[in-house]
């Protein structure tokens, strides 16, 4: 049942995992590719997509009140974080001029 959260715990687990075992983000992704999507991954009609749901989530343990990142991060102010990528990711970052 795609509506059933405990899966979905289970996969975040499984890429928080995959994350912390690797050397650079760019292996991650290379390795997080290998797992099966869930439906609605990619899109999920009068929905955000599922990644974005997971994203968040993952942000919320990275950047915990009582983290350092969390303090580099609120000391940025208002400026604007534009993460700038090689390998065409419009939809996390930008590339070229879009995203």
């Amino acid at each position: 049942d795609p509506s059933d959260p405990l899966p979905l715990v289970a996969f975040v687990q499984e890429l928080i995992g995959i994350r912390m075992s690797c050397r650079s983000a760019s292996e991650a992704k290379r390795l997080g590719r290998t797992l099966t999507r869930r439906p609605g991954w990619d899109a999920r009609p009068g929905q955000e997509p599922l990644k974005v749901e997971v994203m968040r989530g993952l942000l919320k343990v990275k950047f915990r009140a009582d983290s350092v990142l969390a303090e580099q991060l609120l000391a940025t102010g208002n400026a604007q974080l534009i993460e700038g990528t090689t390998w065409r990711d419009v939809f996390w970052g930008c590339a070229e001029g879009s995203g």
